[in-house]
């Protein structure tokens, strides 16, 4: 009689979760969602010289394993990237997060830009200096929100803040093949909610959302990945 054996059934790997910043900011930005599953923040890097986005992509998650389940999460900038990743790492799904996904969704003062470059004067000096002046635009508002922020920049050169401004300003992508969540407050004024399509929107909610919001986030984030 021949003995019974049980079905050798493959083992389901686990998704890793692999985050990108805002622009120039490091992963405590992330630090108070919650997420199901193992988390790796991929730290911004140095542009090459005349580096596309799509080869600094290949760069920035180029130790992103393409046989085993990825999600990528992208914030701001970070969110531009993941979406550009996904176009050759294939992750399962991709979560952004206060925005752009597409040409058409860039805000005015972008378009202004693509033939008057004001980002070539861009300075972390006078960026620091200043941010009491442009804080509120970008939803922080408060002397409390100013020391947090200042505690997630990364040091990085006037030569990376100039490079991912240019990759926004003259994004041309127009279209996209991941399986996306997009998650935006209807008051960034960043980018604008009225430029932005097939998102799920946070009501009040400005560009610095994952800061206050980071509950409601992270419920959309584990409905989405459930």
């Amino acid at each position: 009689m021949s003995e019974s054996k049980l079905p050798n059934y493959p083992e389901t790997p686990i998704p890793h979760i692999y985050t990108i910043s805002g622009m120039g900011m490091n992963e405590q930005l992330f630090r108070r969602l919650k997420l199901p599953y193992p988390v790796i923040h991929l730290p911004w890097m140095e542009p090459l010289k005349g580096e596309t986005l799509r080869a600094y992509s290949e760069r920035l998650g180029k130790d992103v394993p393409t046989d085993k389940p990825v999600i990528l999460i992208g914030l701001s900038f970070g969110g531009v990237v993941a979406l550009e990743m996904a176009e050759w790492l294939n992750p399962e799904k991709v979560v952004l997060i206060s925005t752009i996904k597409v040409r058409k969704e860039r805000p005015l003062f972008f378009r202004i830009m693509e033939y008057i470059p004001l980002y070539l004067f861009q300075n972390k000096k006078i960026q620091d200096a200043t941010i009491g002046l442009w804080g509120p635009f970008f939803g922080i508002n408060t002397k409390a929100d100013i020391r947090r922020v200042k505690g997630f920049f990364c040091d990085l050169s006037p030569n990376y803040y100039r490079w991912a401004i240019r990759q926004m300003v003259n994004l041309r992508r127009s279209k996209w093949k991941a399986k996306v969540l997009h998650i935006h407050g209807t008051r960034d004024k960043v980018f604008p909610a009225k430029y932005i399509e097939e998102a799920q929107f946070i009501e009040e909610a400005g560009h610095a959302m994952i800061i206050r919001e980071h509950t409601h986030i992270t419920q959309l984030i584990q409905q989405f990945l459930n």
